[in-house]
């Protein structure tokens, strides 16, 4: 996972595609995350995580 602050960062939809994937592995073991999509469905999507969280932390709870 990339290395996400609290700013909105833009993804291409691939890396959208796996964040998706990601925060559901973390949802199936009770971790929800706070974030806000923009444009979900262009080739840019814009998101802003509205809490700071440990990334590598929760890459390793899934096995990334």
């Amino acid at each position: 996972m990339k290395e996400i602050t609290l700013e909105k960062v833009m993804m291409t939809q691939d890396e959208y595609q796996d964040l998706l994937r990601s925060v559901k592995k973390l949802a199936k073991i009770g971790v929800t995350l706070d974030y806000t999509v923009s444009k979900p469905t262009h080739k840019r999507v814009g998101v802003k995580f509205n809490q700071q969280y440990d990334f590598e932390k929760l890459a390793k709870l899934i096995g990334e």
